[in-house]
């Protein structure tokens, strides 16, 4: 890839344009690519009403003047446009025989009107949907088109643009474009008007609405224009670029002077400035002098400026408008507002011009670049600032950076939202930065530019410095190619150790961020790691470790105690991470003289700590350090040789147990703290049983009774972080949620570890309802976009299911797989055959097709997860990216193939059903369609499939991990494949579903089923509205199902129960009363034949009857449905439910007013109709007998 440059020609231009336009990042000269856009097309209706309520622009009546060849003009039947004489009788009468319209308006020349043409009323496009079906179908195509796009090669797109070039023909084709193409700054078209007054100085009129007048000669003279001068361009010309006056200056503007603050204009629009925003200089090159300070387009354009001390000067100014305005701390003012508008444009720009200048020939240019590209980097972090708060968790992650995804309109619920098409071979160097910044500065190589940058020796590589921090803390792949080049890596080195002398003499202290960002180069994966002791790059940080902090031997300031722990816990972790690869280096060998020294210290200030002392990150590290190195001297060489052996680590046991027998205070940095040293105490034991010596473990085993002994009773129970880590809580309340939360699983995790190792089951029985506790939390809810900002949160979601991986049991099995989010695809798919199988193992035979399509992950590859456990080596404490199933298209035919929004990870909730929805869409499902999907030996039939499921389904209820909608919602399912026809008319049931519920394998297992989710214990919260939603699309509304399983069983059921109740959910009160509407009045002549027992009534939210009786109805048009099923004897007493419901809701419309109907209210109009309805007929006695009490 050729080096990316401006040219030459648009370095030197001095013209108005805000913006260069870089030429692409390409070897090979190819076609224009195809422009990706957000403005509206120009017959947008929004667009076009705009244009309408605002004054045309300033247009002079002449363009260039050029020869035109007239054309031949045919005199016209059609009276003259004038008013002053009426038109004579004779006239309109010789008009009238011609055709003409004689009693039409008296106006100018026709002009063409911009503008889409009338509708026909009498057309429906949408062949009788409703205007929203039709919308969202649209939106799905557009949609679809958008991600086939995206997913083409540049080389595809341009042969798909040849076929339609040669199909549409190149004029059709230019048209269609034009029609998204942004239009153009046209001509002023009422400069004309102005020149009689030119002559005479123009005062600033009060800001007042153009007069209906002036809009209507504008229009009479740009409709002149455009009669007889057609031909003059829209656009105006460059050769009379110079004649037309610049627009007229935006007073809401927002300005900033030169220290990056909002300059605020007078009250009043046409006051003049004070003097002092004259003498600090705001009133200069700017196209609005009398306004003081300058709009962020005037500070960039001088950045383009030839000379070198005006780019400098802009280079400072954004500098300073990035640092007072970071994007963590977006709020609603006017500095945010201009910043934040279209997806952080504005950022994006600071970005690519401190980028580009970074390259000037300039010295001072460039030292300005660096400067101002640093605080950009840093401004735009989503990375949190607290160092120990970064390296406490032994994983990383990286953050989504995509500006573009409005997550403000999105569902914070929704775990299953994907992040909008990109096509990143045609997007432009903005828009890459404004997808992924870091991304686009690799693109642009700053890498190189930086290295270039360090030649100049008397610049300061501080910036530098920042610049890689940034990269690094955001972006794996910027860290990888730092790891690479060893002059990035020494000045991270520098900043972080060597220019610093230590102890610590003169301030300032060294560069806590750039030791974060080793450690994040060596999390990337083993390979980096390997390569930085290679270069001799982690030597220098030993000394963090080799002379402790000050306050091991004396007492120190609080900040001086913050810094120095600060430093040598990101070093201890550094080093644990090496041995966690099995990466040798010189730090066993100088770290081991200085532990001594550490331990005593640790074991003295223990009593004395405050329950969250900054002391505690630095104990946290030792002991995961101190276990990482024993569980190395196990190993021995099988996974890397890191020196350690068994006698150079049996002494270190004494530590863990002197600090297990202490109780110290009370909280969560504290039990992270006891954990680590619980399993440093495990891995000794599991040692020294492998030793031919005979070492006594009592001493572990009382440590273990003194750690039962402190936290029988966990402080800051697990349930109370429940509501912390929902998806409505905010982003501060579930990062601190699950912090705590990832504390408390490592630790009972460790907890585990040392009762297996010393043999004491009250200990590990505790600890296996700690961690099946922490599964009960909605942890998936931190898989959603949303939580995935934060890569803290991505982190500790993983290192939680790593340590809830020794939970035992069937409920934790399932809800761990359940929590598994996408980036763990290969253990999902490992796990499943496990657990399906259990039930049956020819249900994983027929099941396995529809349940591996939908996680869409290898069966074979590494997992973060297993390897933390140690099943396998660890090649990575990078949690991987999250894949997301690709599209897919049918090889015969290339339409896209269909697969369920919700495919992927983490697993659907209804997933034990999701084969019917395969079946559903079957001629256009992926798993059915697609090619090598489906096994050469898998032949099953529909019901096989469908028991399957049931049986799966059952399994899965039967440990209460699922809210009872989903399986609900999955049942609805069953009935609905009655919708597709047979293949053939004499086929039978068995094979095409036809009254496939009705059979008795699968009768026997839906009535199995719906006994089971009804149940009292079962998780009832969830409504089927809200299950819908997380697993319909938009064009497919809840509502639609609902209609179609009536139809269904109006026409098929001949009135079976269990048809019934899978539908009898959505009549419950808590669902709008459109529901009602359409069984009581439009599928009215099926009442009589339900036939449901109040005991068989499906629970809504934990109530039974209760749940469609309360709040009574207020609807008019379902209470005299009601009324009207009473009376014409449809529901009588043989129907204790729908009897129960009509009397119920008909009585409290009556009788409201006497109180004990709660807050309800009935028009007197709609009361009469009822009481003539209902009380004339023979159920009068029990609407006037009803209580206003029910039983459930």
């Amino acid at each position: 890839m050729e080096r990316i440059r401006p040219r030459a020609a648009e370095l030197n231009d001095v013209s108005d344009e805000t913006l260069m336009d870089w030429p692409p990042a390409a070897t090979v000269v190819r076609g224009k690519a195809p422009s990706i856009r957000t403005s509206k097309a120009r017959d947008d209706p929004a667009s076009e009403d705009a244009a309408t309520a605002a004054p045309p622009a300033y247009r002079p009546l002449l363009g260039g003047i050029c020869e035109r060849v007239p054309d031949d003009m045919t005199a016209s039947d059609t009276p003259r446009p004038t008013t002053s004489k009426p038109m004579s009788a004779f006239r309109r009468a010789r008009l009238q025989r011609t055709g003409a319209a004689a009693d039409a308006p008296r106006a100018g020349p026709s002009v063409p009107v911009d503008g889409p043409p009338p509708l026909d009323p009498t057309r429906d496009p949408g062949g009788g949907a409703a205007p929203e079906t039709m919308s969202s179908l649209l939106a799905d195509i557009a949609q679809e088109n958008e991600r086939k796009i995206a997913h083409m090669s540049y080389e595809h797109v341009e042969e798909e643009l040849r076929d339609a070039k040669a199909f549409f023909g190149k004029d059709l084709l230019a048209k269609l474009s034009q029609r998204r193409a942004t239009s153009a700054s046209g001509w002023p078209a009422m400069e004309r008007l102005c020149l009689a007054d030119e002559a005479s100085a123009p005062r600033a009129p009060p800001a007042q609405a153009p007069t209906p007048g002036t809009n209507d000669t504008r229009a009479h003279l740009e409709a002149l224009r455009r009669t007889y001068f057609p031909e003059e361009p829209d656009t105006v010309p460059p050769s009379l670029a110079w004649t037309v006056d610049a627009p007229p200056a935006d007073h809401d503007q927002v300005r900033f002077d030169f220290h990056g603050r909002v300059v605020h204009r007078p009250t009043e629009r046409w006051a003049e400035a004070p003097d002092a925003t004259y003498l600090a200089g705001l009133h200069h090159h700017g196209r609005d002098p009398t306004a003081p300070g300058y709009t962020l387009d005037e500070i960039l354009h001088w950045t383009r400026s030839h000379v070198a001390s005006q780019r400098c000067m802009a280079l400072q100014v954004l500098q300073r408008i990035a640092t007072a305005h970071p994007l963590s701390l977006s709020t609603t003012s006017d500095a945010y507002r201009v910043l934040d508008v279209n997806h952080s444009a504005m950022r994006a720009r600071f970005l690519f011009t401190a980028r580009y200048l970074l390259d000037d020939r300039h010295r001072s240019v460039s030292r300005a670049a660096a400067e101002c590209l640093a605080a950009t980097v840093q401004s735009v972090r989503t990375v949190c600032t607290d160092v120990l708060r970064l390296a406490e968790s032994p994983i990383a992650a990286d953050p989504d950076l995509d500006w573009t995804c409005d997550r403000s309109i999105m569902d914070t619920a929704d775990l299953y939202v994907r992040p909008p098409p990109f096509h990143a071979p045609d997007a432009s160097h903005l828009e890459l930065l404004q997808h992924n910044w870091v991304d686009g500065l690799l693109a642009s190589r700053v890498l190189e530019a930086l290295e270039t940058h360090l030649l100049d020796t008397e610049a300061p590589s501080m910036p530098v410095c920042e610049i890689l921090c940034g990269m690094a803390l955001h972006r794996s792949k910027a860290a990888k190619e730092i790891t690479t080049r060893p002059r990035l890596v020494h000045v991270l080195v520098a900043h972080a150790a060597t220019h610093s002398s230590w102890p610590l003499t003169t301030l300032p202290w060294p560069h806590v961020e750039a030791l974060l960002a080793l450690l994040r180069l060596v999390q990337v994966s083993s390979t980096c790691a390997s390569t930085l002791v290679a270069q001799g790059a982690l030597d220098p940080v030993l000394r963090y470790i080799v002379l402790p902090p000050q306050d091991l031997h004396t007492r120190v300031p609080e900040a001086e105690a913050w810094h120095e722990h600060a430093l040598a816990s990101t070093a201890l972790r550094l080093f644990a991470a090496l041995g966690r690869y099995g990466v040798k280096s010189a730090s066993v060998r100088e770290v081991h003289a200085a532990l001594p020294t550490w331990a005593a210290w640790a074991i003295r200030v223990w009593p004395q700590l405050d329950a969250h002392d900054v002391r505690l990150s630095s104990l946290h590290a030792l002991f995961d350090l101190l276990t990482v190195w024993t569980r190395a001297a196990i190993d021995g060489p099988k996974r890397g040789d890191l020196g350690v052996n068994a006698p150079a680590v049996q002494d270190w046991a004494a530590y863990s147990i002197a600090l297990l027998s202490q109780r110290g205070p009370t909280s969560s940095e504290v039990l992270a703290v006891h954990g680590r040293a619980a399993a440093h105490l495990a891995t000794w034991c599991e040692m020294v049983r492998g030793l031919p010596t005979d070492i006594q473990v009592s001493p572990a085993a009382a440590a273990a009774e003194a750690v039962q002994a402190q936290w029988a009773d966990a402080p800051e129970p697990i349930h109370v972080q429940a509501s912390d880590l929902a998806a409505q809580a905010d982003a501060a309340t579930a990062h601190q949620a699950v912090v705590t939360v990832a504390r408390h699983a490592s630790a009972w995790h460790d907890f585990l570890a040392l009762a297996h190792a010393t043999s004491k089951s009250q200990l590990a029985a505790q600890a296996q309802q700690q961690l099946r506790a922490i599964l009960r939390l909605p942890l998936r809810e931190l898989c959603s976009r949303v939580r995935a900002v934060d890569p803290l949160i991505t982190a500790h979601r993983t290192w939680i299911m790593a340590s809830c991986v020794p939970a035992e049991g069937t409920e934790a099995s399932l809800r761990f797989l359940q929590a598994l989010g996408p980036e763990e695809g290969a253990l999902v798919a490992r796990r499943l055959p496990r657990i399906v199988a259990q039930v049956d193992a020819r249900v994983w035979d027929i099941l396995s097709p529809f349940l591996l399509d939908n996680v869409r992950a290898p069966s074979s590859g590494s997992s973060l997860i297993t390897a933390l456990h140690g099943e396998e080596p660890v090649t990575s404490l990078q949690v991987p990216h999250a894949m997301y199933p690709a599209t897919d298209t049918d090889p015969r035919t290339g339409a896209e193939l269909w697969q369920s929004r919700a495919a992927g990870l983490p697993l659907r909730c209804d997933w034990p059903l999701l084969a019917l929805d395969d079946l559903l869409h079957s001629g256009d499902a992926h798993v059915l369609n697609a090619r090598d999907v489906l096994p050469a030996a898998w032949d099953f039939s529909e019901a096989d499939i469908v028991q399957a499921s049931l049986d799966l389904a059952l399994y899965v209820a039967e440990q209460r991990v699922i809210p009872s909608a989903y399986i609900w919602f999955g049942m609805m399912k069953v009935f609905l494949l009655e919708l597709a026809p047979p293949a053939h008319p004499a086929a039978t049931g068995a094979v095409t579903g036809r009254d496939l519920y009705a059979s008795p394998p699968v009768a026997a297992r839906l009535e199995r089923l719906m006994a089971l989710v009804d149940a009292p214990d079962q998780d009832h919260s969830l409504l089927l509205r809200e299950a819908a939603a997380h697993l319909l699309p938009p064009s497919m509304p809840l509502y639609q199902m609902y209609t179609d399983l009536l139809g269904l069983y109006e026409s098929i059921s001949m009135n079976n129960s269990l048809f019934a109740r899978a539908w009898l959910p959505l009549l419950a009160m808590v669902y709008e009363a459109d529901y009602r509407r359409l069984l009581w009045r439009e599928y009215a002549a099926m009442l009589p034949g339900i036939q449901v027992s109040l005991n068989d009534v499906p629970r809504v939210q934990g109530q039974r009857v209760n749940a469609y009786l309360w709040p009574c109805e207020t609807d008019k048009d379902v209470l005299l449905a009601y009324a009207h099923a009473l009376a014409q004897g449809r529901v009588t007493v043989a129907q204790p439910f729908l009897y129960a419901v009509a009397v119920h809701h008909v009585s409290a419309a009556l009788w409201h007013e006497e109180g004990g109907w709660g807050d309800m209210s009935v028009l007197p109009a709609v009361q009469a109709m009822l009481a003539r309805t209902v009380l004339s007929s023979s159920c009068s006695d029990a609407v006037l007998a009803v209580s206003t009490t029910s039983t459930d």
